[in-house]
């Protein structure tokens, strides 16, 4: 409680990287919550459904769901650099997901930093 978006996000990029357990769900949001967050996107609430999918990375760090719909709600705001993390953690969820790693690419490329982003395109 009391961390930003990106703080937040930062925090769970950075965790995903230390290898103290592999990443595996430990519950999941509940149905209802997800559909009312993926509402919110479909009706360009991109700024509230940021604050919710906040709210279940907080409450289900290790479900992709969160981070993802976190990404997708700060690029559609126009804050890329700060989708970047949550899209980091949702890469380390789904490592094997080609979406989650196109859009991470995406948005390494439209940050600059091809290198890193021809290599999540891979």
């Amino acid at each position: 409680e009391g961390m930003s978006i990106v703080e937040s996000a930062q925090q769970g990029a950075a965790s995903s990287l230390a290898p103290v357990a592999p990443l595996t769900r430990t519950g999941d949001p509940d149905r209802a919550e997800t559909a009312a967050l993926m509402s919110l996107l479909n009706n360009g609430e991109y700024a509230q459904a940021a604050d919710r999918a906040q709210s279940i990375t907080q409450r289900f760090p290790r479900h992709d769901i969160g981070w993802t719909m976190l990404a997708v709600a700060l690029s559609r705001l126009g804050r890329l650099a700060e989708s970047l993390a949550p899209w980091q953690r949702a890469a380390a969820l789904l490592p094997d997901d080609p979406q989650t790693l196109s859009n991470r690419g995406v948005t390494l490329n439209a940050l600059g930093r091809l290198a890193e982003a021809e290599a999540s395109f891979r």
